[in-house]
């Protein structure tokens, strides 16, 4: 009796378990088979059924087809051992699948199992994240609102596979196409502007603040009929907002393939808008910014130098600060009493507003002090006090004033004053160099700084340079020029007219910088002629 009941308890036993294998080969969310050594299948679960889009009594007794299926179960038959992690595609869905020997107490395997998972939405978000990644990284390098009108219209067409992608940027009652991948030319003349109250994909996402999705072109000719029948298989349209909401554009796909539109999908086009709209909103405020500077800067520098006889006079700023800043370097010229005019140059210490602010303290201190007369080394002294009187620690600037004074029967004398400025250059007609030993200390230092005035004649044919340190430092760290070899430059450069010179110094700034302006960089010629 004892041997019966034992009997009957493992029999009892084997059935439960069987029944628990069953009900996990049953309900396994993978995909499970097993296939004899002709690799024809013995049980299929309805998990991988459903994965090939079968029943799974129709598998039994079928041979499998796929090549690398195939080419898996027969190395795991010949070798003994699992294949694992195979990645296999199937009518554009992707599966992963291991393979493993099942024994029967031999060595050789009498069948193979399957083990088979459904990896399509993680392999597409993935992939999404990547393509959002790549997106992110183009637009980090964007600057301008165009260049986030482009990066925008390429990443967005690549992202979403799309046949074209367009960015309108919202300005007034209207949008005005920005940037586009993949219209047509008369589709680029249709959409250059269109107007809010037109009813269109466009307009409403605006108007609604929110995606519009239209998966189909049934779905397309039922909500806007007045589009032709050259509209999009599909289309995307999502809204650039800013952060407290505005729509500042709006990025328009267009599909030669219906769409679903699923979840993923949306994700990745409003992810990607997101970062198209921080790029976009940074890009406006830089070129607000940008237009304060420039108009900032051009009012810290003369409309126009004047018209002297016999003196031509030319001058040029290469403002290389970067981003918004306004530079710190200026120049003047203007006329002091009949015959004779100033003209300045200079660096103020730093760059951007508060360095705006001393170049003009410097500007306006410079004119009032040279209308009273004083001489160059009086007006950088003058200079010296107000910039020491608005008592900012930290500021202070070189600078180089002059005097040029026309004589009687041709010719102009020179009276100069540097205040720890690189000095001027003056060549000859015959390109020889003229002295000019000038010296002087910063201005904003001290309160009794050393500047003294230093005259020469200039005879027809002369040309002299003043300059900032830009124009010197334009190589460094390698190369720094010293004065003679300004002169050098100067004599390489020099050509009959005082703007052609003023362009070409310039030029060869940046040449010396590697094709960069690193600096601001002003240069001041004259030639008499």
């Amino acid at each position: 009796m004892s041997l019966e009941a034992a009997e009957s308890e493992l029999r009892r036993i084997g059935e439960r378990h069987l029944a628990e294998l069953d009900a996990v080969f049953r309900e396994a969310p993978l995909g499970l088979a097993f296939v004899d050594r002709e690799l024809r299948y013995l049980r299929v679960n309805d998990a991988l059924a459903r994965m090939n889009r079968r029943p799974a009594a129709e598998h039994i007794g079928e041979r499998v087809s796929h090549p690398d299926a195939v080419a898996a179960l027969e190395r795991v038959l010949a070798t003994g051992r699992p294949v694992l992690d195979v990645e296999v595609a199937v009518e554009g869905r992707r599966f992963e699948a291991s393979y493993f020997p099942v024994r029967a107490g031999g060595d050789d395997p009498v069948a193979v199992g399957a083990a088979v998972s459904d990896i399509e939405a993680r392999r597409r978000a993935e992939e999404a994240r990547e393509r959002l990644q790549h997106a992110t990284a183009a637009l980090a390098a964007t600057v301008t609102v165009d260049d986030v009108g482009q990066a925008t219209a390429n990443e967005a067409r690549r992202a979403s596979e799309a046949a074209s992608a367009a960015v309108m940027l919202l300005d007034g009652e209207q949008l005005a196409l920005l940037r586009h991948r993949g219209l047509s030319a008369a589709d680029e003349v249709r959409w250059a502007t269109v107007q809010l109250h037109a009813r269109l994909p466009v307009t409403e996402a605006v108007t609604l603040g929110k995606p519009v999705y239209a998966g189909g072109r049934h779905d397309i000719e039922r909500r806007w009929p007045q589009l032709d029948d050259d509209a999009p298989q599909a289309l995307a349209v999502l809204p650039l907002t800013d952060a407290s909401g505005v729509v500042m554009a709006v990025i328009g796909l267009a599909f030669d393939r219906p769409m679903r539109f699923d979840t993923g999908e949306r994700a990745l086009l409003e992810a990607l808008a997101t970062q198209c709209a921080v790029a976009l909103a940074r890009a406006q405020l830089y070129e607000r910014e940008h237009t304060v500077a420039q108009t900032l800067q051009a009012s810290l520098l003369p409309r126009e130098v004047p018209k002297i006889p016999g003196l031509d006079l030319d001058a040029r700023l290469n403002a290389g600060a970067p981003g918004i800043e306004v530079g710190g370097d200026f120049y003047d010229a203007f006329a002091i009493a009949k015959g004779t005019w100033g003209i300045a140059i200079g660096d103020v210490c730093g760059k951007g507003v508060d360095a705006a602010a001393l170049t003009a303290l410097a500007r306006h201190t410079v004119r009032a002090a040279a209308a009273q007369g004083l001489a160059p080394s009086a007006v950088l002294t003058a200079l010296n006090g107000a910039v020491l009187a608005e008592g900012r620690p930290g500021q202070f600037l070189t600078a180089i004033f002059a005097r040029v004074t026309a004589r009687e029967g041709g010719g102009f004398t020179l009276t100069v004053a540097c205040g720890g400025h690189p000095p001027p250059v003056v060549l000859s007609a015959s390109g020889a160099t003229k002295p000019l030993d000038v010296k002087g200390t910063l201005l904003g230092v001290l309160d009794d700084p050393h500047v003294q005035d230093v005259q020469l004649d200039l005879e027809r044919g002369d040309t002299f340079l003043l300059y900032t340190d830009g124009l010197t430092e334009a190589g460094a760290p390698a190369v720094t020029l010293s004065t003679e070899e300004v002169a050098d430059l100067l004599r390489a450069v020099r050509t009959p007219t005082a703007a052609e010179t003023a362009e070409h110094c310039l030029e060869a700034a940046v040449r010396a910088g590697g094709g960069v302006a690193r600096d601001d960089v002003a240069v001041l010629v004259g030639q008499v002629v």
